[in-house]
């Protein structure tokens, strides 16, 4: 893991940049967080993080909004709906997919500079080559110091 830029005294939270704004909450485990969840939301969670364990180091925060997934920045991030979770991967390039749910574009919302891609994840056999690769990707292009 590269040099910490900026830890919240806070909540503790590490983030790419000095004074991030963010939801000031402590993270809490994944077996805390996963705790009152549906069992096949974790089965999901677990087959992305075994993926990315063999990409390289990713540092994870279960938060109170889900769980964010990062080297120096966020590069991915699951969150729960009703009876899924919905991954989210910063990209360069837009994805044609019928499995893409909903596409920010850079620059559309909130100052983007990479298109944010999600996908809805009802099952761990959703976490399937196509998901795999982009998880892949969203990793080597994030930012690092």
């Amino acid at each position: 893991m590269g040099p910490v830029t900026w830890r919240c005294p806070a909540c503790d939270r590490r983030f790419g940049r000095r004074g991030q704004s963010h939801l000031c909450v402590p993270v809490v485990s994944l077996d805390a967080w996963f705790a009152d969840r549906p069992p096949v939301q974790r089965q999901v969670c677990d087959r992305v993080l075994a993926h990315l364990g063999t990409v390289g180091p990713v540092e994870v925060d279960a938060a109170e909004v889900g769980i964010l997934i990062k080297r120096e920045r966020t590069f991915a991030e699951l969150r729960p709906h009703r009876g899924h979770l919905r991954l989210s991967v910063l990209l360069d390039h837009d994805v044609v997919s019928p499995r893409v749910s909903r596409q920010i574009v850079p620059g559309s919302s909130r100052g983007f500079n990479h298109y944010a891609v999600f996908f809805v994840l009802s099952s761990a056999d959703d976490v399937d080559e196509e998901i795999r690769d982009l998880l892949t990707e969203s990793y080597e292009s994030s930012p690092v110091a």
